[in-house]
């Protein structure tokens, strides 16, 4: 992570669908997903909320993009990033995550390993 100051690190579980990026000629290069995230205090009726926050991931490898397509809606995960704004249109911004490191949570990493019988890779 080139800023030390711009780190994020977060434990959530995956809502909705991962969505592959491709480019113009068919590469799948990353995806987009959102994950939730337990706020770590109680509102007014004592309850947790979760947040759902916008992730954007650059697959460094095949191998990379192959542990992210055996993911799905649930799963436990934990990963490292950056804060990132983006601006479009009308000068709109937009705020995501860019992932630079995703790997499962202990609970779902167990859940993985006996779908695929005893054989889990777990960091990227």
């Amino acid at each position: 992570m080139a800023n030390p100051k711009n780190i994020v690190s977060l434990t959530g579980s995956i809502t909705g669908r991962i969505r592959m990026l491709s480019k113009s000629d068919g590469e799948t290069f990353g995806c987009l997903f959102n994950l939730s995230v337990k706020r770590n205090y109680r509102n007014h009726e004592g309850v947790y909320e979760d947040d759902i926050l916008p992730i954007k991931y650059i697959f460094s490898s095949d191998s990379v993009m192959s542990f992210i397509k055996t993911l799905s809606e649930g799963d436990m995960i934990q990963l490292s990033g950056t804060v990132r704004v983006g601006t479009y249109g009308n000068g709109k911004s937009q705020m995501h995550i860019l992932a630079e490191s995703i790997s499962l949570d202990d609970q779902c990493a167990k859940k993985h390993e006996d779908q695929t019988s005893g054989t889990v890779s777990i960091a990227y």
